[in-house]
């Protein structure tokens, strides 16, 4: 299988990103300077058919002046790669839910079947055969 040209991985990122409402995106400033932000998504391919399944823009670091205000209760690592793949883990919980309680089924994820369970490997779900991953 011949893995999807990356700038259609990164045409179907900004697409997704583009149709985001505009609050806090980058916008041309007073002055003619054009904002900019990183951004990074997480794509499935399947079948030659792509879908954005995460995005997230970011910046660095939480500053280290701030961390004894957050009290738990802010991400330190701001990066959007670290972001996209938070947000990727939080849809791969919801698919594994959706399974287990037979409301729907998933294109991406499946069942292990007993026989492909074992100590060194117990992890009830696999992404299906054929699909790809990019970021």
């Amino acid at each position: 299988m011949r893995a999807a040209d990356p700038d259609l991985v990164a045409d179907l990122v900004l697409h997704h990103f583009s149709t985001l409402p505009p609050k806090r995106k980058p916008q041309v400033r007073d002055n003619g300077l054009h904002e900019w932000v990183p951004l990074s998504g997480i794509v499935a391919e399947q079948d030659g058919v792509l879908a954005c399944l995460s995005l997230a823009t970011g910046m660095k670091c939480l500053p280290a002046s701030k961390l004894p205000f957050a009290k738990g209760n802010a991400l330190h690592d701001w990066h959007a790669e670290v972001l996209a793949i938070r947000a990727f883990n939080r849809y791969l919980l919801n698919e594994c839910r959706a399974v287990l309680t037979g409301t729907s089924s998933s294109s991406l994820i499946r069942r292990r079947t007993s026989s492909e369970l074992s100590p060194g490997s117990p992890q009830p779900f696999a992404v299906r055969d054929g699909v790809t991953l990019h970021i």
